[in-house]
């Protein structure tokens, strides 16, 4: 994957799994599979959260995606015509999140010492390895 979400060779992958992703962030996250429906079969309507987790088959049936819902409780709005309202930041734990940082198979070694240092420097123990895939 790559050569499909990135675009430089100093690029990482973060590893995780579904128990850490909860545990890391609050419980109004909620999860879903995406499930790729063919062409020829409707996508729910936009307004239904089931329109969150479906996507066409192609070209994105590869990604076997998984997605994180933020649920907003109910003390919280979102106002469509407020900036502050878009791109919010969802808390998470890296030291709970991160597993291991993987690096691109063709990542410098000073882009790898830069994460590394990072890493430390946040006071992680996460390690750094290079892909298992040796080439793109």
């Amino acid at each position: 994957m790559w050569k499909e979400y990135t675009t430089t060779a100093d690029s990482i992958a973060l590893v995780t799994n579904l128990t850490s992703l909860f545990k890391a962030t609050p419980e109004q996250c909620k999860g879903a599979e995406v499930h790729y429906v063919n062409e020829d079969q409707p996508l729910p309507e936009l307004h239904s959260l089931a329109a969150l987790v479906h996507k066409r088959r192609e070209p994105y049936a590869f990604e076997n995606e998984f997605r994180l819902l933020y649920q907003l409780p109910p003390s919280e709005s979102i106002y469509l015509d407020c900036a502050e309202d878009y791109f919010r930041l969802i808390p998470a734990d890296p030291g709970i999140l991160v597993h291991q940082v993987i690096f691109h198979p063709g990542a410098s070694p000073e882009f790898k010492a830069r994460v590394r240092a990072d890493v430390a420097n946040a006071g992680l123990d996460i390690p750094g390895n290079d892909s298992r895939f040796a080439s793109l």
